[in-house]
């Protein structure tokens, strides 16, 4: 549902509150605000205390839309990160990155129509990172839960 939530904002929002036409691009300001805005509200919410979750599917919901070929490159980093770490946190925060890193690669980076592309990813990244300070220091400590547990 969350992976819903961020993809159907950026797909169907700027549609209905402006001119844009379909289909949304990453181009314009507003579909990329509304990709934030998205991100922000579901790890943030007001309604529980500003108290949410990590931003993780949500943000990929919003980068399936706005950024297929590198939310699928960063789709397979994860998948790898945690079949080798077996740490799902893990493989979040080293996709956020790597999903920054596809988007200068592939869509034009911070130069032309990538720029507001590019802020978003680094701003995502940044907040997956601080919503997962926790299991970094679990992590750390050896204390974070595994999958596939042996």
């Amino acid at each position: 549902m969350d992976l819903l939530k961020g993809f159907l904002t950026v797909f169907f929002i700027p549609i209905l509150v402006s001119n844009i036409k379909f289909p949304t691009t990453s181009n314009d300001l507003l579909v990329v605000l509304c990709g934030l805005f998205v991100v922000l509200g579901h790890a943030f919410p007001v309604y529980i205390g500003f108290k949410g979750g990590k931003a993780v599917a949500t943000s990929f919901g919003v980068f399936i839309w706005l950024s297929p070929i590198p939310i699928a490159i960063a789709f397979g980093i994860w998948v790898l990160t945690v079949v080798i770490s077996r740490y799902v946190s893990l493989g979040s925060i080293i996709s956020s990155l790597t999903l920054t890193g596809a988007i200068i690669v592939f869509e034009n980076g911070p130069f032309n129509t990538g720029l507001f592309l590019t802020a978003l990813s680094i701003v995502v990244s940044i907040l997956i990172i601080l919503k997962h300070i926790s299991n970094i220091q679990r992590i750390i400590a050896g204390t974070e839960t595994k999958v596939f547990k042996s």
